[in-house]
């Protein structure tokens, strides 16, 4: 599959969706459909990771329908949505996709490297238990 999901800490409390090259809307659904599955799974907030740096955008068919169903069912104990991979092409894509959703928009940061998506993470954890 060009896009896998797993867990990025014992914990259950973050999730990290990695495009590896080429992939298609079969592989992003999929993993948008087992990320919704995990974050369900436990009570607490899950923030995610989105990391897209090493994504090749050459799918067919209209990207905007497909981020598009993903912004409609997002779980409630969802985080912060983390896309690593600023300036990439699909990061535009993802940027203009969160905007659409006000809630979403202020959960959302895109950052150029994974180190810095762990980082805006720590951050917004630390203000949450305050």
């Amino acid at each position: 599959m060009g896009i896998s999901v797993q867990w990025e800490n014992e914990h259950k409390t973050a999730i990290r969706q990695s495009f590896d090259g080429n992939w298609s809307w079969n592989d992003y659904n999929a993993s948008v459909t087992k990320m919704r599955e995990m974050i369900r799974s436990v009570t607490h907030t899950v923030d995610v990771i989105s990391d897209i740096r090493a994504s090749n955008l050459q799918v067919r068919g209209l990207a905007w329908q497909h981020f598009r169903s993903t912004l409609i069912d997002v779980p409630t104990n969802t985080g912060l949505i983390v896309v690593a991979g600023k300036g990439n092409f699909t990061a535009s894509i993802f940027a203009i996709m969160a905007q659409s959703s006000a809630n979403l928009a202020s959960r959302t940061r895109f950052v150029p490297t994974l180190a810095e998506a762990y980082l805006a993470i720590d951050k917004i954890r630390h203000q949450r238990i305050q």
